[in-house]
């Protein structure tokens, strides 16, 4: 990737992290290319509202991409 590409990236990330903090599901749909389920919409909006959140049960392949996009919103909405 050239300068130009990473700057360009790095200052579409700086406008859209108070977007994707405010509203997890948006970074799903948009950076990580996900379509969350009802139930995970919900929990990752309760990201948005605290870092500890708990999950009754999940299992498989859903899990794992609810854990995944949950983790990238975590890396990717930190302070730059």
């Amino acid at each position: 990737m050239d300068k130009d590409s990473r700057t360009l990236r790095m200052e579409f990330f700086r406008r859209k992290i108070p977007e994707y903090r405010k509203n997890p599901v948006l970074f799903a749909n948009e950076v990580v290319n996900f379509e969350p389920d009802e139930w995970q919409k919900d929990a990752l909006m309760d990201l948005a509202e605290d870092s500890k959140v708990a999950i009754k049960s999940g299992q498989g392949v859903v899990l794992k991409q609810w854990h995944y996009c949950g983790s990238c919103a975590a890396i990717h909405t930190q302070e730059l």
